[in-house]
């Protein structure tokens, strides 16, 4: 897997997933997840993060599916698509503390969910018209900014959520896969 073009091959196989899933209803949101300081080791610290990366998910399908492990309505469970990653440069104001907590190691991932049950239409009436749907109202985004009790901890300091409108990000969220600095056991899916 040392090789670029393999590595390139990969993320371009999961771009094309999250294209599939998004022609089928989905909405894609970027995800960044950032957290306070890990007191352990790097290898340690990579296996947190992706802990509180599936705590989240799994809060995150109670406030969507009353019974997300129920066969029938699996459908409406959201996707996480993520890798490990570090800061870049960019020309935006980046404080300090997001390079130095942690060495600056954060996780991105690539969330998928069906589009929120509509307010203004009677939960049978939307049922009727196109099976079960999410329990929520709100777009990720917007959850993530309201729900935030619910998901913060001692090691997660925030998730910061932003609506996908061009591409897929598959690029961007696994660029440490892509060069090279993380394995492929970095990649994570969570359904």
């Amino acid at each position: 897997m040392n090789n670029r073009q393999t590595r390139e091959q990969i993320v371009a196989g999961y771009d094309q997933m999250i294209e599939e899933y998004i022609l089928h209803g989905y909405q894609p949101f970027f995800l960044n997840f950032m957290f306070n300081q890990i007191p352990t080791s790097n290898g340690q610290r990579l296996d947190i993060m992706v802990s509180e990366v599936t705590r989240v998910h799994d809060i995150l399908c109670r406030h969507i599916v009353r019974k997300p492990n129920s066969e029938e309505r699996r459908y409406l469970r959201p996707i996480f698509i993520g890798c490990h990653d570090l800061p870049v440069w960019k020309h935006e104001k980046t404080t300090i503390r997001d390079f130095l907590i942690n060495g600056g190691l954060h996780f991105n991932a690539i969330a998928l969910t069906r589009p929120p049950a509509r307010p203004d239409m009677h939960k049978k009436v939307q049922e009727l018209l196109w099976g079960k749907q999410s329990r929520m109202t709100v777009p990720l985004d917007e959850h993530f900014r309201t729900k935030a009790r619910f998901y913060h901890n001692q090691m997660l300091a925030r998730i910061h959520a932003t609506p996908i409108t061009h591409s897929t990000m598959a690029d961007y969220a696994m660029k440490m896969f892509k060069h090279g600095r993380v394995g492929p056991d970095s990649i994570q899916i969570w359904k």
